[in-house]
């Protein structure tokens, strides 16, 4: 998945993974057992080991549907799950997520707060990375 926050992505990943996949998400990770999303930029890229980890489970597992629900702006971001999707069998697919909003928009729809001037930054790199 592809898209930036308050897109609808995780929405639309779920629906993709079905009842038997699994939907990869490092804000999993940010997440306590109390349901509450906690995020801490200083702990991003353990969040990020830690889905990665749990991606590569899931694919040696052989689970048949993985999403992976981040917001994957640069191809550093989504290089590390394609490999290891490609290296054991899987398909990969793309999917961007458009939802026509505009920076303001997204910022009051997102459930993680992020900040307008942040999605305006992730939507210059992001439309800098996406394939064309």
């Amino acid at each position: 998945m592809h898209g930036l926050p308050g897109s609808g992505k995780s929405t639309l990943a779920r629906q993709l993974v079905g009842p038997t996949g699994l939907l990869a998400s490092a804000d999993d990770w940010h997440t306590g057992a109390d349901g509450v999303y906690r995020y801490d930029v200083n702990k991003a890229s353990t969040a990020h080991a830690w889905n990665q980890k749990r991606f590569r489970a899931a694919v040696h597992a052989q689970v048949p549907r993985i999403a992976v629900d981040n917001t994957n702006v640069l191809p550093e971001h989504w290089a590390p799950y394609e490999t290891v999707a490609q290296d054991n069998g899987y398909r990969v697919e793309h999917v961007w997520v458009e939802s026509g909003l505009d920076d303001a928009q997204l910022a009051a729809r997102t459930v993680h707060s992020v900040p307008v001037e942040t999605i305006g930054s992730m939507r210059a790199k992001m439309e800098m990375s996406r394939p064309r």
